[in-house]
């Protein structure tokens, strides 16, 4: 299976801790219809004090909210808002005391996805983080994209600087002010692990290459990747930069 890329805005400017801001202000942002959706997975009975699961792969809609008068939307689901839910009603310290069938306080508490939000759609394939956004532009082979800064692909030049422009202008859309580029294997596959980071801490991590350290290939080929370039977008644009025969590229950094 080939490596695809990445992109990753940084800082958005959404409203995560409430989900109904966000979908109002996605809504308002992408010109869209949006239904605001949460994975139906527990029930809370205070007679008893007992947490359970529904075993249902059921949805619960939170909202509509509506942009035009068409009946077309785009589904936001909010991860893990039912767990979050039964928190803030309960309490941790009830919730200790509480009976859970089918599984345990520490499990509940384990929340079952990494991203806060993701709209489920075939074209809009996006998961919001609480600092950060997976993108999700252009979609195609690391290697294709990242051997298209080479200058003996120059034929390929004006598409990847179109390709840039749509991610830009995503990245905009929701108010972040860096990208960065990566494959979603290999090494930097540990970057979308680190992406509920705070976006000062995820940048940290990826500039000094700690995500190198924490993959599972063995010393000669992690000595191997660190030979991979980090470059930023504009030498290639306004520097005249060009990738060389024998280089690879890692990550590419982007200012919005």
């Amino acid at each position: 299976m080939g490596w695809d890329v990445v992109q990753i805005g940084l800082r958005h400017n959404l409203p995560v801790k409430d989900p109904f801001a966000t979908a109002e202000e996605c809504s308002k942002r992408l010109k869209r219809n949006i239904m605001l959706v949460a994975d139906d997975l527990y029930r809370y009975d205070e007679r008893d004090n007992t947490v359970s699961r529904t075993h249902s792969n059921g949805e619960v809609v939170l909202s509509r909210v509506k942009y035009d008068e068409t009946d077309n939307y785009l589904k936001l689901i909010a991860e893990d808002y039912q767990q979050r839910q039964i928190i803030e009603r309960v309490g941790l310290e009830q919730l200790k005391l509480a009976n859970f069938p089918d599984g345990s306080y520490e499990q509940f508490l384990d929340r079952d996805h990494y991203a806060l939000y993701e709209f489920l759609d075939d074209e809009f394939d996006v998961m919001i983080f609480e600092e950060n956004i997976d993108i999700s532009v252009i979609r195609g082979r690391w290697y294709h994209f990242y051997s298209s800064f080479a200058e003996e692909n120059k034929e390929r030049h004006p598409e990847l600087l179109k390709k840039r422009e749509a991610v830009l202008e995503r990245a905009r859309l929701f108010g972040c002010d860096q990208v960065i580029y990566c494959a979603d294997q290999g090494p930097t596959e540990m970057i979308l692990d680190a992406m509920d980071k705070k976006a000062d801490e995820l940048l940290a991590y990826v500039k000094e290459r700690r995500y190198i350290d924490d993959c599972s290939e063995s010393e000669e080929e992690k000595e191997v990747s660190r030979e991979g370039l980090h470059i930023d977008f504009s030498e290639f644009v306004d520097g005249g930069w060009r990738l060389g025969d024998e280089e690879y590229i890692n990550v590419v950094f982007d200012k919005v």
